[in-house]
């Protein structure tokens, strides 16, 4: 998963049958630092939202995301083998990259290669025209 800073993180974890304890965010990062994530994680902006019965479902929610968030988030449900996801914080956002972010600076090339196809189409049709004249010309009569 790769996600922008500044934007939120949202994990969900589905448990069937949880045997035994709570469900458990852990984090590995990229420093190899593990860490236990909730509410009272200090310097983090975390929610942990659990509905528990069958299944069990708990979301982990980071808010504003920084490039030291980016590592492994691992749920983990008592005794059973953890669900994990990768996540990489990257500091370019992608996204106005691909559906243009500044539109205001892609108007100029944009109407410039409308304006260069359109006289380009016109030229076209001016020589089609002439040379279907000119065959018209020199049918016989």
């Amino acid at each position: 998963l790769s996600i922008e800073t500044g934007r939120n993180i949202n994990v969900t974890c589905v448990v069937h049958q949880l045997t035994e304890g709570t469900i458990r965010w852990i984090h590995q990062g990229e420093d190899d630092i593990t860490q236990e994530l909730n509410y009272n994680t200090p310097g983090k902006d975390v929610s942990v939202l659990t509905r528990k019965g069958n299944p069990t479902i708990s979301t982990f929610i980071l808010y504003d995301v920084i490039k030291s968030d980016s590592g492994e988030y691992s749920c983990t449900a008592g005794t059973s083998k953890p669900a994990t996801v990768n996540v990489h914080v990257i500091e370019e956002d992608v996204t106005s990259l691909l559906y243009g972010g500044d539109i205001a600076n892609l108007m100029v090339p944009l109407i410039s290669l409308f304006i260069a196809a359109s006289i380009l189409l016109l030229l076209a049709s001016i020589r089609a025209f002439f040379e279907l004249r000119k065959r018209a010309r020199e049918l016989p009569k």
